[in-house]
């Protein structure tokens, strides 16, 4: 005789409630791309648990932060409902999201997204624990997370041709940058000099000077941009 497997059967859960937000840490810099992780919680002493790993962040936003989905957290009725949470590792430049939860095979599956835009910074900020969270109807099953990665497509944009002038210091070690001799409020207030001509440079650290190039359009700080030099203008006694 011979047996047919019956396809397996899924059905949706609704969500009675969603939330989504971050948590600011106190982890400088910035992370490789890492999947996120779940966690289920089921009574209120989960929710205590759970906070509890985030209040050692000791700063303003993120007390703030802890406090307001703590509030959250607690209006769940645990004899009814549970608490489904996906979360981030500290990443910057990151966004999560919950696109269907459903039972199948005995099984509580959370279909997740999540997407990270890798930058470079001079100064990297603090990181952030990113969390998307989903209110259910309490269920005995075990949860397990399918989360995909949505590829960020990186949109570069042609420098823009400028001549600038300012004096020439170092920065760091073997790095240089350009500081206006005028600052103007709203402009510009540093220019870090890249590409092959500087290294001729040298002999004009300390002095005014006048450089043609490119600037780049990746802003890293309103105050900030790399200038590729293309030649020197003048030098100023």
């Amino acid at each position: 005789m011979l047996f047919v497997a019956s396809p397996a059967f899924a059905a949706n859960i609704k969500v009675k409630t969603r939330i989504s937000d971050q948590i600011p840490t106190n982890v400088l810099g910035t992370s490789l791309t890492a999947p996120p992780n779940v966690q289920v919680i089921r009574s209120q002493r989960g929710v205590d648990h759970f906070l509890s790993k985030y209040r050692s962040f000791n700063n303003r936003p993120s007390y703030s932060k802890i406090k307001k989905l703590e509030k959250q957290l607690n209006a769940v009725n645990f004899e009814k409902y549970m608490i489904i949470a996906v979360l981030s590792q500290p990443m910057d430049n990151y966004k999560l999201s919950i696109k269907k939860i459903k039972l199948e095979d005995d099984v509580i599956i959370v279909d997740a997204t999540y997407r990270h835009h890798l930058k470079n910074y001079r100064i990297p900020p603090k990181k952030s624990i990113y969390y998307a969270i989903s209110v259910v109807e309490k269920m005995p099953q075990p949860v397990l997370l399918e989360a995909k990665m949505v590829k960020v497509r990186s949109r570069t944009k042609a420098g823009k041709k400028v001549t600038v002038t300012g004096r020439l210091m170092r920065y760091k070690q073997a790095a240089y940058q350009l500081v206006p001799v005028k600052i103007r409020r709203g402009k510009k207030n540093s220019y870090y000099i890249t590409g092959e001509k500087k290294d001729e440079l040298t002999p004009y650290l300390g002095k005014v000077i006048t450089l043609a190039g490119t600037v780049s359009h990746e802003k890293n700080s309103p105050y900030e941009h790399d200038l590729h030099v293309d030649k020197l203008v003048k030098a100023y006694d």
